[in-house]
């Protein structure tokens, strides 16, 4: 691969990350909450709101009466699914160009990373 293609491949990568990492923390501590049924425990009201807020935008892509937003929010989270697929391709591609002699560990990790999740599943 050459210095510039390589060098283009880590731009993308930082700016795309960047860009969408606000939007990606959203998911993954949305899911957090709807994951450990935290509307379940013993909280105040304006936490239990807050949950309910984040649990509208993770399962509905909107924020309750805001549903002319919708189409447009549909569009942004679908930006976001392909930048995170991409950047995660760069990412990988990177760990390998960047630790050519560790090829090992990083396919060790990227093996374990797909096993674990499908034992899990299926279990």
């Amino acid at each position: 691969m050459k210095p510039t293609t390589f060098k283009l491949l880590r731009t993308v990568h930082r700016w795309s990350g960047l860009l969408f990492a606000p939007l990606i923390l959203l998911f993954a501590v949305s899911g957090l909450l709807q994951t450990l049924q935290v509307e379940k425990w013993a909280l105040p009201d304006w936490a239990l709101s807050v949950i309910y807020v984040l649990q509208d935008a993770h399962q509905d892509q909107q924020l309750r009466g805001w549903t002319h937003l919708r189409h447009w929010a549909a569009w942004i989270i679908a930006a976001m699914a392909a930048a995170l697929a991409v950047s995660t391709l760069i990412g990988i591609v990177m760990a390998y160009k960047m630790y050519p002699k560790r090829w090992w560990l990083t396919t060790l990790l990227l093996v374990i990373g797909l096993i674990v999740p499908l034992l899990a599943l299926l279990v």
